[in-house]
């Protein structure tokens, strides 16, 4: 009992000396502007969505202050009026308050499926209003459309990534048998193969079910079998894939492979 009872004050006493080290002093410095983040993506559909921003003060203060909204034109390729709209050009932080929002919106029509940067910064009366931490937001712009399977079908140009070094080559796709799949012929340059790749709409994905790809035993590729290891990003707008991560195994050792990389792939016709 004696050993618990000084192990209990050696625990309680270590307790009171983290507490110390760990007092946070309150913060008595000025009252600053400045983005709750760094950055952010916007996609754009046919809605004209509505982006919202946050932006914080350092502390509250006991009267409304009125802070400017500039766009960096140096920094930003998104364009004014065609791609977004900046629905407000000023923000106000209420008294007693430390947040407030900024709101940007999405123009469907002029919008880039290949994306644009929307570069934010705030302006105060004087230069120390604004905070030297977070003091810019880059908003990434996107334009997204409605997948329909023909906008993948066509000749592609292949940019594989792998343990082996960079690749490029084309590669033929063709329509698969559901409005959600199609056929690529000519993935690792092996023409005359069959690759289904599936589409998910809900998560504008792309993936390679497990599959018989090639067989090749005289170079010593037999029973060949391609899948994913995670799914590809697709743009419907530009038809395009980016990221699909792939897996090349013989069909009775699934979990042997010869070799693991990713294909970007951009349609060229």
């Amino acid at each position: 009992m004696k050993k618990l009872n000084i192990l209990f004050a050696l625990a309680m006493a270590i307790i009171g000396l983290s507490c110390d080290d760990n007092k946070i002093d309150l913060y008595n410095g000025p009252s600053q502007i400045h983005f709750i983040e760094q950055g952010g993506s916007m996609i754009i559909n046919d809605t004209d969505p509505v982006y919202t921003i946050q932006v914080g003060v350092s502390k509250s203060v006991e009267t409304d202050r009125t802070f400017e909204v500039i766009i960096d034109a140096e920094i930003s390729t998104a364009e004014e009026g065609l791609g977004f709209e900046l629905l407000s050009k000023s923000i106000t932080i209420p008294a007693g308050s430390v947040l407030g929002e900024i709101e940007v919106k999405g123009l469907f029509d002029g919008a880039q499926p290949e994306g644009d940067l929307l570069r934010l910064q705030l302006k105060g009366n004087t230069a120390s209003d604004v905070a030297s931490f977070y003091s810019s937001f880059d908003l990434l712009l996107y334009k997204f459309c409605d997948f329909h399977r023909d906008a993948f079908i066509g000749t592609y140009q292949v940019y594989e990534h792998s343990f082996f070094g960079e690749f490029e080559y084309e590669v033929e796709i063709t329509a698969g048998d559901d409005p959600y799949s199609v056929i690529v012929d000519g993935f690792w340059e092996v023409s005359g193969s069959a690759v289904q790749l599936t589409f998910d709409r809900t998560e504008t994905t792309c993936s390679i079910p497990s599959q018989f790809f090639f067989d090749e035993p005289q170079i010593g590729y037999e029973n060949v079998w391609i899948r994913s290891l995670s799914k590809g990003q697709y743009n419907a707008c530009l038809g395009s894939i980016e990221g699909l991560e792939y897996f090349v195994y013989p069909g009775d050792s699934p979990d042997q492979g010869w070799d693991r990389g990713t294909f970007d792939m951009v349609r060229i016709k």
